[in-house]
């Protein structure tokens, strides 16, 4: 378990708006090439990001005995670490954290229509896909989340 001096902050900004602005013990986020790891006292850093699935371990209080994590989709944006603050500027994230479940079928059910019926180009329908099972399983990580 992590000392609350462990902490730093992390920030979520998407075109929607702030998604996200919590206190954190760890982050793993998208690269554009690979999967990044940000703690307490990293070093300063800015990075594209990629397509994939950010996890955010929440702070845990001293009566858990796991630590709780957020799940956010990612997709392309950039990320700045500076002085224990994580900032993200995607540009297209989907936090699933406060959503009901029939909001999340929604929206995968119009996720799916629009890969069915649009018309891409063979790199774009390869990344609509990649965004589409990455939807899918961060819908799948957040039930399992909700059941604890």
């Amino acid at each position: 378990m992590s000392a609350p001096d462990e902490k730093f902050q992390c920030v979520v900004i998407a075109p929607r708006g702030k998604l996200l602005k919590c206190d954190t013990v760890s982050v793993v986020f998208p690269a554009h090439d690979g999967q990044v790891g940000v703690w307490r006292n990293h070093m300063p850093m800015l990075c594209k990001l990629g397509l994939g699935i950010m996890s955010v371990e929440d702070v845990p209080s001293e009566s858990e005995l796991e630590p709780k994590h957020t799940f956010l989709l990612i997709d392309g944006g950039f990320a700045q670490v500076s002085n224990n603050l994580l900032t993200v500027i995607a540009q297209d994230a989907i936090c699933f954290k406060d959503m009901e479940s029939e909001k999340i079928e929604k929206l995968l059910e119009i996720e799916t229509n629009k890969l069915a019926h649009g018309v891409y180009t063979p790199p774009q329908r390869k990344h609509e896909e990649q965004k589409l099972s990455f939807l899918m399983k961060l819908a799948e990580m957040t039930a399992a989340v909700k059941k604890e």
